[in-house]
């Protein structure tokens, strides 16, 4: 089976984005699906990255168009490239990533249509809804972008054949969806986590791009107020925190520097490769998001706490994730609200986790059997209709 796969990102934002993206063209490939990613680099050349499972090397890139600044010429190209390719592989079907929908995204639909009949084209919406994300935007680009979305999309049903969502279970403009959960790509997760022994002392690690709503500041005041009723508790806690710069950490640290606790939370901006793995293994546990309640959600399906099960480290967050069952012992389910993280309960959490030395392998050989992208993505192949093949 052979299917393309379109991804209209902003360059700036690559970084994160891509973990997920590369890691659902390898579940593809795990599926037995040839697959190109068309899509554009920081250098805003328009490529297609070609992944063929029965050739060596599987992976190649080609460039279609050089420097293609100008966003609406941007997009024009990814969608004449993505109906090329189409035709070029005859694809059985095509993985759009959400592009918000605009008169030119409409019109390039009904080109589809116009010149493929029946192929089955899925339209994944990350996170569903999203108009709380431009309802109060004051920029004029974003409530343009809005406004375009909020007309068109009512004319996607003539043409998507089904939505890809994470947790939300219900049809989304009329269309019927597929409700999945965030996936990893585990053969490329970095090695698996080398706990520390504990002597005394726990220490904790959230990595990411750190806003409001991940809730880091409750571990702030869970450790003020640890520190408060114990000068000298019997164990020590300290808090990693791996993310860019920007706002949200800048008011981090002056909280954690008005709490005192500039000791005990080291921030360690921006890392990948060997220096995050040296990181995670000074660290007994990690910091999933504690917040999603700030933005109205009771259930998600974070990356990263899927990456921390990839590792083989246990984990705390405080909303609801469909692939980790209250069963799942090595997560503790917080409260969804903006109390102070209890850092007693973390300790004993860890304490009683680090009573079985094989954890971290525990952890990871669930995140093999259940969070790979190729399980994931089962529901999208199962739901093309078998005429297309």
């Amino acid at each position: 089976m052979k299917g393309t796969y379109l991804s209209n990102i902003d360059p700036d934002n690559v970084q994160g984005y891509d973990v997920k993206i590369s890691g659902q063209v390898s579940g593809f490939n795990k599926l037995n699906i040839d697959i190109d990613l068309i899509c554009f680099t920081p250098n805003s050349d328009i490529i297609c990255r070609e992944s063929f499972i029965h050739v060596t090397p599987s992976l190649s890139t080609n460039i279609l168009k050089h420097n293609v600044r100008n966003l609406v010429l941007r997009r024009i190209y990814l969608y004449f490239f993505t109906i090329r390719k189409l035709w070029q592989q005859s694809s059985d079907f095509l993985y759009l990533r959400h592009p918000r929908s605009d008169p030119l995204f409409i019109l390039f639909l009904t080109l589809i249509r116009l010149l493929y009949g029946k192929i089955t084209i899925f339209y994944e919406i990350p996170t569903y809804p999203y108009d709380h994300e431009y309802e109060n935007t004051t920029k004029v680009k974003d409530k343009i972008v809005f406004f375009f979305d909020r007309m068109c999309r009512k004319q996607l049903k003539k043409y998507i054949t089904r939505i890809v969502v994470v947790s939300f279970y219900q049809p989304i403009f009329d269309i019927p969806i597929l409700s999945i959960s965030n996936g990893i790509n585990i053969s490329e997760t970095i090695e698996l986590n080398r706990p520390p022994s504990l002597n005394k002392s726990i220490h904790i690690i959230g990595v990411g791009n750190i806003e409001f709503w991940h809730g880091f500041d409750r571990v702030i005041s869970g450790l003020k107020n640890y520190y408060i009723s114990s000068v000298k508790p019997e164990i020590d806690i300290n808090f990693h925190i791996v993310s860019p710069y920007n706002k949200c950490i800048e008011e981090l640290l002056s909280h954690s520097e008005s709490s005192h606790l500039i000791d005990k939370i080291k921030y360690h901006g921006e890392n990948y490769g060997d220096k995050l793995n040296k990181l995670y293994d000074q660290c007994h546990l990690a910091i999933g998001d504690l917040g999603c309640h700030r933005k109205g959600m009771e259930e998600t399906a974070a990356l990263k706490v899927r990456e921390y099960a990839a590792r083989g480290i246990p984990f705390v967050s405080s909303a609801k994730d469909p692939d980790f069952p209250n069963s799942f012992p090595y997560r503790l389910l917080l409260k969804a609200d903006d109390t102070p993280i209890n850092m007693s309960e973390l300790v004993e959490f860890v304490l009683g986790i680090y009573e079985d030395t094989e954890h971290p392998k525990k952890i990871y050989d669930y995140a093999v059997n259940h969070l790979d992208w190729s399980i994931k993505l089962k529901k999208v192949i199962e739901a093309i209709p078998s005429s297309n093949t």
